[in-house]
């Protein structure tokens, strides 16, 4: 079992098996770029229990949504709009999948850009 206590060999041992270990990791290793990236492997979602350092880092967002497109719903908010970031979400999912995840958040720019355009 994974806990506070876990070593980063552990860990990253426990994440190839499982992504969900990583929310039983140290805060410290759950900002690792290896780890991360290694429950990636498994599940997009588990970026979401990742640090808020590595949803930040747009350079470890695009290296994970291109090895899983889903890991862009848990990344920061400035990331979610990135251009660049969203283009490789859908090589990798298909831009179907993309427009169903993000369909609130796109409607809500949408509404906000035709709001601005008629002022």
């Amino acid at each position: 079992m994974i806990d506070e206590n876990s070593t980063k060999e552990e860990v990253l041992e426990a994440v190839r098996k499982n992504a969900v270990a990583l929310s039983y990791a140290s805060k410290q290793l759950q900002g690792d770029p290896e780890i991360v990236m290694e429950a990636i492997k498994q599940c997009g979602c588990a970026l979401e229990d990742a640090s808020e350092e590595i949803k930040s880092e747009k350079r470890i967002i695009m290296a994970m949504v291109k090895e899983n497109g889903e890991a862009l719903m848990y990344a920061s908010k400035k990331l979610k709009a990135d251009k660049e970031i969203i283009a490789e979400a859908i090589l990798n999912l298909g831009v179907d999948k993309v427009l169903i995840a993000y369909s609130n958040e796109c409607q809500r720019n949408w509404e906000w850009r035709k709001k601005n355009e008629n002022d």
